[in-house]
């Protein structure tokens, strides 16, 4: 993770500064727009006779990366004219949240539902034109208060799985004190001319069928990071079968499915992009094991697990360090109790409880 003043400095250059990348892609998208509407009118102002000796120009729709305070319905509109998707970046969530069911009650969470899940949707109004997409892509990003975002954790929520589909980032609790270093201007130049470079190039690759929507294209696993996704796809299956693991977690799981081959895609085509590899298709190992580790992982009786525990000692270790953290004295201001889920160590065999071997560390 970045400090949180250098993670500020890195998002605004993507999407929040005077001069962010947001806007540079935006505008040349612009540029590119009024380049050929003015050929389009150019054509348009020949007379028939005229038109059939020069080539055929077709009407441009305009295009957009990112967009900020719009409807479910414009967005779909947005979307329509630019198939390679629309991103959409609210400062403030809460009131994405608020807007969500100016029309109908549930209707707009039903299509952001949709949406996640690669299904088709429609928007029908009275006052609109109807629009289809068959595979929408409205990835969405923004801030949101702690408490303002406990408001939205409702049952309703909850069982549709709506929060469920959100990854949430949380920066340090502590704030900082000014910190005179900068990042360098060189690296920040580097970055944006890397996502520009990026958002060009990736869209060679797309290819479209007779209707104007993107052909997909099949990625596969590589043999070794095949094996290292059955294996944490078990791992989540495990957890989702626990007797102790609370419902409203296993309502989660099947997501965190779903999210870490969205990881490794992601990682394996920016690393592949970045190291001039072509064959993008093919998802490597270490690809796999990166979005593992993107991916929080949760323990019995929803507890937080983290990656990268090597040892019994380490949890206790953290927690130990925390109550120092907190300005405690451990064993004498806080102390740490284990619930040991005895019942997993037990053997119907043996009639005993069996405490295993954890690497070279037993066990206590």
């Amino acid at each position: 993770f970045f400090k949180q003043k250098t993670a500020y400095e890195i998002a605004s250059c993507l999407v929040g500064s005077e001069m962010c990348i947001r806007d540079r892609i935006n505008g040349e998208e612009r540029r590119r727009y009024q380049r050929a509407k003015k050929e389009y009118d150019d054509y348009m102002a020949l007379s028939k006779k005229e038109q059939k000796d020069v080539p055929e120009v077709s009407q441009p729709v305009r295009s957009q990366f990112i967009v900020d305070d719009v409807t479910i319905e414009a967005l779909l509109n947005l979307h329509a004219q630019n198939p390679h998707g629309v991103g959409v970046f609210k400062d403030e969530l809460a009131g994405w949240f608020k807007d969500m069911n100016k029309y109908k009650e549930g209707s707009d969470k039903e299509q952001w539902l949709s949406s996640w899940s690669g299904k088709g949707i429609s928007v029908d109004r009275i006052s609109r034109q109807s629009d289809y997409i068959s595979r929408p892509l409205m990835p969405v990003l923004g801030g949101i208060q702690p408490l303002i975002l406990s408001q939205f954790f409702t049952d309703e929520n909850k069982d549709s799985g709506f929060l469920d589909r959100m990854l949430f980032s949380a920066p340090d609790i502590e704030i900082e004190q000014y910190v005179d270093s900068e990042l360098n201007n060189d690296l920040l130049n580097y970055y944006n001319q890397w996502v520009l470079y990026f958002y060009k190039e990736v869209r060679k690759f797309s290819h479209f069928d007779e209707n104007g929507d993107i052909l997909p294209i099949n990625c596969q696993w590589s043999s070794e990071a095949k094996k290292e996704w059955i294996r944490i796809f078990n791992k989540i299956t495990e957890i989702q079968n626990s007797e102790s693991t609370p419902e409203h977690l296993k309502s989660a799981l099947p997501k965190q499915k779903s999210y870490i081959p969205r990881f490794a895609l992601l990682i394996n085509t920016i690393n592949g992009m970045n190291e001039g590899n072509i064959d993008l298709t093919i998802i490597t190992k270490e690809s796999i094991l990166k979005a593992e580790k993107l991916s929080t992982n949760v323990g019995n009786e929803g507890a937080f697990a983290p990656n990268g525990i090597s040892t019994n000692e380490k949890p206790m270790e953290y927690l130990t360090q925390a109550i120092i953290d907190a300005g405690y004295t451990p064993g004498v201001d806080a102390g740490v109790g284990i619930d040991a889920a005895a019942s997993e160590f037990y053997s119907e065999e043996t009639k005993k409880y069996t405490l295993k071997q954890c690497m070279k560390t037993k066990i206590r």
